[in-house]
């Protein structure tokens, strides 16, 4: 590569870099929107063991119900399904997937109101009764 080449690269690997963190960093996502896509990821890898609905079967509890005694709030649950889930593989899908996969079960259990802007912050403040 040339003298002027690898200015250039890494002018470009920085704004890329950039451009991925200001994305990152624009919470405008909802519960709602995230819940969007995590209803498909629940049906491929969670719906197996745990039911369409989350009403448990194929060896696995139900999703709802339990949480208020297993669980303190939304971080812990995060922690599990992210360093436990899918069962069989766990820790195999982007932290993104993982969020989005909370936020369905959350939205769909009436934890959170689907236009409730999502954050990691906001997590442990959802309390379970």
């Amino acid at each position: 590569m040339d003298r002027h080449g690898l200015p250039v690269l890494a002018v470009s690997v920085a704004l890329l870099f950039l451009l991925v963190a200001l994305a990152a960093c624009s919470s405008t996502s909802t519960f709602g929107k995230l819940a969007e896509r995590g209803g498909g990821l629940f049906s491929t890898y969670c719906s197996s063991c745990h039911g369409s609905g989350g009403e448990g079967g194929g060896g696995a509890p139900p999703v709802y119900g339990r949480f208020g005694l297993d669980y303190q709030n939304a971080e812990q649950v995060f922690d599990k399904i992210r360093f436990e889930m899918p069962k069989n593989w766990p820790a195999t899908m982007a932290a993104s997937e993982y969020r989005q996969i909370l936020s369905y079960i959350l939205v769909q259990g009436g934890y959170v109101d689907p236009q409730d802007k999502f954050s990691d912050d906001a997590l442990s403040q959802i309390t379970f009764p």
